[in-house]
């Protein structure tokens, strides 16, 4: 009998809930939608350049939507904080500047403490 935990976790009930693709290819939903989604935006920033720089190079903009957002949206960093690839370099573009924070336990990213608000518990 299996683990409950591992039954019943995110991950196993994703890995179930797939999209046929072709006969043998299947995928998450997470990359079908991020992958539409990239093409759309891949689409518009085409039809946005095409007066520009002419459609046919226009067109480079939506492979790269294609390809670009499931990379970002769904690819993980292979580290222990398993953060999906568009967190980290969000974190990667922020200052580097961390006068006025401090770090938790167990946190990888700084808090300021001036925004830090006291909570009281009756």
């Amino acid at each position: 009998m299996d683990d409950i935990t591992e039954v019943s976790s995110t991950a196993s009930i994703e890995r179930k809930n797939t999209f046929m693709i072709t006969k043998s290819t299947e995928a998450r939903s997470k990359t079908v939608f991020s992958t539409i989604i990239g093409g759309v935006i891949g689409l518009l920033i085409c039809l946005m350049l095409a007066p520009i720089i002419g459609i046919t190079f226009g067109v480079v903009f939506i492979l790269i939507g294609l390809v670009a957002a499931p990379f970002l949206m769904v690819g993980q960093v292979k580290d222990r904080t398993q953060q999906v690839r568009w967190k980290r370099l969000l974190r990667r573009l922020q200052s580097r500047n961390i006068a006025g924070e401090v770090f938790y336990p167990n946190s990888n990213q700084p808090e300021r403490l001036s925004s830090l608000k006291e909570m009281w518990i009756l």
